[in-house]
């Protein structure tokens, strides 16, 4: 995942610097999106997942199939509340503020989420071990719990890290006036999206034990109350921000949620 992500990017900025017809980065996405579907086919039928497994206690290749369309449509439904918060704001953005607003917060918005898509494509490994740990056993809800603690606090890390850095890095990528008239934003959307990356490692953790409606429940809520703010609030740019912000505290019930999903089994362990 972060190899694919890095190539899109790297990518899409050579075709755009090369000044290409505005469909190819579209057509570039959707190529890096259908490759790693691919990949993905093929790694859960080099694990076996999709065929049957030659032990009399194998699961069926169709139960397992099942699984993953349930598992998907719940993962479909979530990414609608995910868009809100990520392309909704800049709709109403654009449209009450124009385009040189627009520019300006789309700009600090694509610095600040960096550090959350680089934790949300490493938190992936974590689905397939959190479902081999599924098993019964106080041991591995321990192992749960420990690891659902340092990688959240992983996950942390590069956003704090680019607290410490992001007016000048907005002032290599565009320009010094423009790193100080918007830094204050920049550094507000990291926070933002620091609280954002504390959810990851809780979100993978969940989906590996077979729990992908309720992170399913969480995200919508926290969309459909983003874009009931966006609505009835006033319509200011710090407006956003605060509701941005909102969503990321409110999606913290994933943590907490998943805490107490692996107390329970171990209760019920022992």
């Amino acid at each position: 995942e972060t190899a694919a992500r890095g190539a899109q990017v790297a990518v899409i900025a050579w075709v755009v610097q090369d000044g290409s017809h505005a469909l190819l980065p579209v057509a570039v996405s959707l190529a890096v999106t259908l490759g790693k579907l691919v990949f993905r086919l093929w790694a859960l039928r080099r694990e076996g997942l999709l065929a049957p497994l030659p032990t009399p206690a194998a699961r069926p290749a169709g139960e397992v199939s099942r699984d993953l369309a349930r598992t998907s449509v719940w993962l479909w439904i979530s990414l609608l509340g995910s868009l809100a918060f990520n392309a909704f704001d800049r709709w109403f953005v654009g449209a009450w503020f124009g385009t040189a607003v627009l520019a300006a917060y789309a700009v600090c918005v694509q610095l600040a989420q960096v550090p959350h898509a680089l934790a949300a494509a490493a938190g992936q490994v974590l689905v397939p071990w959190a479902a081999r740990q599924a098993g019964p056993g106080a041991g591995s809800h321990r192992r749960l719990l420990t690891t659902l603690g340092w990688t959240t606090a992983l996950a942390a890390l590069p956003s704090l890290l680019l607290l410490l850095i992001v007016q000048p890095l907005l002032g290599l990528w565009i320009s010094p006036a423009f790193a100080a008239e918007h830094g204050g934003l920049a550094r507000q959307l990291t926070l933002v999206f620091l609280l954002l990356s504390l959810n990851v490692p809780a979100y993978f953790l969940l989906l590996g034990l077979g729990h992908a409606r309720f992170p399913t429940i969480v995200i919508g809520a926290c969309g459909i109350l983003f874009v009931a703010g966006a609505m009835l609030l006033p319509r200011e740019l710090s407006t956003f921000v605060n509701l941005k912000a909102f969503f990321a505290l409110l999606s913290l019930a994933l943590p907490l949620g998943c805490a107490l999903v692996l107390l329970g089994r171990a209760r019920t362990a022992t």
